[in-house]
């Protein structure tokens, strides 16, 4: 878990202190932290190590590619790390500067454009900028493992991975907040949040799951790319319990990337017990 905060000004204007939004998101990344600030663009940046354990994949990331250089603030992780990798190696050569799926992740995006979430498998939430133009893009990935909230106006564009340091944020810049009345009546009466754009504050949004957004000449679009889809009628079959779990290991395989320790917690159920075994049988807890 990582957390970010993004924020462009359309119009001339201050931005809140960077100090008081590393500490707002501070426990979603205690190893490391980054500050990217321009005129227009504030950008901050706590990391949680992973995959990477050394410095080279602090963030804000860059690369600089054909004479032009991209950012990125990035949550997530790619499980198809490998499969990417290979597909880039066929189309440049490049020479991968670290261990991390953040450099993996802006490197698809310049080459792919867009759409380079369709070819990544993995839960995210990031925002992608290049330097000197006003163009930004951002996404979710369509679960909505990672969360990403935005606040869009005539003066600013804000995205984060909470809300709280969006609330400071427009604190700092005197804007009224008024609560969501009917989202939190909703919340209370279902116990859940429903797969909108709504919060528990009217000015607020969240990205919805799948949706990708940009915003070129400070205008704002937002569209959807990937769409869960129906499970098909024809389930898959395993004809012996052996390719049941040989299909099981490689699911739970391409989840354990990190080089980090991995924890488990057991509810003593069947299935929390069964992944204990799985993640056991190739990576010693």
């Amino acid at each position: 878990m990582c957390g970010f905060f993004f924020q462009y000004n359309k119009k001339n204007s201050d931005f809140i202190d960077s100090d008081i939004i590393l500490k707002l998101i501070s426990h979603r990344g205690p190893d490391d932290k980054g500050v990217y600030k321009t005129r227009e663009i504030l950008a901050v940046h706590t990391l949680l190590k992973i995959q990477d354990v050394t410095n080279k994949s602090r963030q804000p990331f860059s690369i600089r590619y054909k004479k032009k250089k991209f950012n990125i603030v990035y949550n997530g992780e790619i499980y198809n790390k490998a499969e990417v990798k290979k597909k880039i190696s066929n189309i440049i050569e490049y020479k991968f500067k670290t261990d991390g799926d953040t450099e993996l992740f802006l490197l698809s995006f310049i080459l792919w454009g867009e759409d380079f979430i369709k070819k990544i498998e993995g839960m995210y939430a990031y925002v992608i900028w290049e330097d000197n133009t006003n163009e930004i893009y951002f996404g979710r990935d369509q679960f909505m493992q990672k969360p990403l909230y935005y606040f869009d106006s005539k003066k600013y564009l804000i995205l984060s991975s909470e809300i709280k340091p969006i609330l400071q944020s427009l604190k700092f810049h005197n804007e009224k907040i008024f609560f969501n009345k009917d989202t939190i009546k909703d919340y209370l009466l279902t116990n859940n949040f429903s797969n909108n754009q709504r919060t528990f504050f009217k000015p607020i949004k969240q990205l919805v799951g799948g949706n990708i957004g940009s915003m070129i000449g400070k205008r704002t679009k937002i569209r959807n790319v990937l769409k869960l889809k129906k499970p098909h009628k024809k389930f898959k079959k395993f004809n012996q319990t052996s390719e049941f779990e040989s299909f099981s290991e490689n699911i739970v395989n391409q989840h354990l990337v990190g080089k980090v320790k991995i924890g488990i917690a057991l509810s003593s159920g069947a299935d929390s017990r069964y992944l204990l075994y799985l993640i056991n049988k190739n990576k010693k807890l």
